[in-house]
């Protein structure tokens, strides 16, 4: 994310921004809360005599509530018209989308901490992803860390590939996985190029790969199988870690490991709205871990202003809010805590 222009006017912060990645849309979609103003381009339709158009127009509205979605790419400001505009009234209700590419203004007054933290991360140059390549005998899947789990790229059947390549050797299926290798190279821009495989096959693609510069990328691991689920296994190695330390997925998951040592051992740790809500209240939270899906179900349900509350009540004493994406294993096991809890600074009994 880019900041075009800025201004500040005792409490109220005015930014105009530019959203460069489809991660941003996910910074945003934490950023901006109720109330905040936002200004920015939307399309209404026209009736005409024999037909409708749509027309393109500049309006500011007060939000009312976010709508994020990672499968169309885009996130929905829905929110109250501030000033009358053409032929939409003040007071109306009305939608800001915003897309890869998109300018708009936003008016912001509160800011919680781990807003102001997010807002920071995303203005951050972008951490180059890692290049995941899971392969074996006829059979490989090729994926990229990104702010928000990861992206699978390609999944590729051996028995697929020959046929395609006329009944090519394996060592040619070696090659081809190279070439492919040295393409994703170019696209993804990765700063590291991690290759996995169970037994020796990964030592086969490795000597495949000629160009050095793409070669000193590469780390060889092994790994159990050639599925998504072992992208996060490779995730949780020790030789990774170092490398993607930043990564959100790795981030998450270390946290939710964490959170699962202690309710292992009956100590420092709780769960379930309730629970969580006492710990709060007693100043014990020191991490709220919540899952982005029940974020999304309590404000499908309209009760998302107690989980406002609470995360106010959170940043208050300083605890770090951390949202936890449901698309990873570690994101699933926090659902099945009832998709909130805390890792608490002391043990406490409720």
């Amino acid at each position: 994310m880019k900041i075009l222009n800025k201004k500040k006017q005792g409490a109220v912060e005015y930014y105009k921004l530019l959203v460069e990645t489809k991660d941003d849309l996910w910074y945003l979609s934490h950023i901006i809360s109720e109330g905040d103003k936002v200004k920015g381009i939307t399309t209404r339709k026209v009736k005409l005599e024999k037909e409708t158009e749509k027309k393109t127009m500049i309006i500011e509205i007060q939000t009312e509530r976010i709508e994020f979605s990672d499968t169309t790419d885009s996130l929905r400001i829905l929110g109250i018209v501030i000033e009358e505009k053409e032929d939409i009234a003040k007071g109306s209700h009305h939608t800001i989308t915003l897309e890869e590419g998109s300018m708009f203004s936003l008016e912001k007054t509160n800011w919680l901490k781990f807003q102001r933290k997010k807002f920071e991360e995303a203005l951050e140059e972008k951490e180059k992803p890692i290049l995941i390549v899971l392969m074996e005998r006829e059979e490989a899947i090729f994926a990229k860390t990104k702010q928000q789990g990861y992206e699978v790229l390609a999944k590729i059947k051996g028995e697929v590939a020959k046929k395609q390549l006329e009944q090519k050797t394996k060592i040619n299926f070696y090659q081809d996985l190279a070439k492919l290798v040295e393409e994703y190279d170019k696209k993804v821009n990765p700063r590291k190029i991690i290759i996995a495989s169970p037994a020796f096959f990964s030592e086969y693609l490795a000597n495949e790969i000629t160009n050095k510069n793409i070669s000193q990328k590469v780390l060889r691991l092994t790994c159990s199988s050639v599925t998504e689920s072992a992208i996060e296994e490779i995730m949780k190695r020790d030789e990774v870690i170092k490398a993607v330390k930043k990564e959100r997925i790795t981030e998450e998951s270390l946290l939710v490991e964490k959170l699962l040592n202690e309710i292992s051992k009956n100590a420092k740790a709780a769960y379930g709205f309730e629970e969580v809500k006492k710990a709060v209240e007693f100043g014990a939270c020191e991490t709220l871990l919540i899952s982005e899906k029940l974020l999304k179900q309590m404000k499908e349900k309209e009760e998302y202003e107690k989980l406002d509350k609470l995360m106010l009540e959170a940043d208050n004493i300083g605890s770090d809010i951390i949202f936890i994406s449901a698309d990873h294993s570690a994101g699933k096991k926090l659902i099945g805590l009832g998709g909130i809890a805390a890792i608490l600074r002391y043990k406490t009994t409720f």
